[in-house]
């Protein structure tokens, strides 16, 4: 299982440039991929798992570019 937890909330004001619908608990993920570990890919949030699905579908220098942006 490839497990994809995007940003983890692992102490305070770690992630305070990324939205917080992004972020997620370490105890949250650990539920969902446990509820999940049977699937090759887990990506836990609802949130999360759209922005992986939209990037496959986008040019890879609009990925790319996007995420350096965000840097």
């Amino acid at each position: 299982m490839a497990l994809c937890p995007g940003p983890t909330a692992t102490r305070p004001g770690l992630h305070t440039n990324v939205p917080a619908a992004l972020v997620r608990t370490s105890e949250a993920v650990v539920v969902a991929a446990l509820r999940r570990r049977r699937r090759p890919t887990v990506v836990p949030g609802r949130a999360n798992a759209l922005l992986a699905a939209v990037t496959r579908y986008l040019p890879r220098t609009t990925t790319l570019s996007s995420a350096q942006a965000r840097r």
